[in-house]
């Protein structure tokens, strides 16, 4: 059988007075950082909302069953280091599979 389980959690979301449900149906979430600190669950439902990083980690304790989700961080090189680290240390708390980096080369 292995460890191949599909995770399937359910958000409940309440913007602009709209409430809705979204059935998650992932094992990776994609978490950026821009330069003035701001955070995007990179998932339909959270289309191009930022949020801080308390807001943040309230979506991802709703998404992350522990040890099942890869973690994937996005974050360019006008990031501060320490929006990047603190985000990381909130994500170690929620215990994922694992807290990976996506990189762009700059082109020379």
């Amino acid at each position: 059988m292995g460890n191949n389980k599909l995770v399937m959690k359910y958000i409940l979301i309440t913007l602009l007075s709209f409430t809705f449900a979204t059935q998650i149906t992932t094992k990776q979430v994609t978490i950026s950082i821009d330069s003035k600190g701001n955070y995007f669950l990179e998932l339909d439902t959270f289309k191009n909302i930022s949020m801080d990083l308390m807001k943040l980690e309230s979506e991802l304790i709703k998404i992350i069953p522990k040890n099942k989700i890869e973690i994937f961080i996005r974050a360019d090189s006008q990031v501060i280091f320490n929006d990047v680290a603190l985000l990381m240390s909130s994500l170690q708390k929620l215990k994922p599979n694992s807290i990976n980096f996506l990189t762009e080369p700059k082109d020379d």
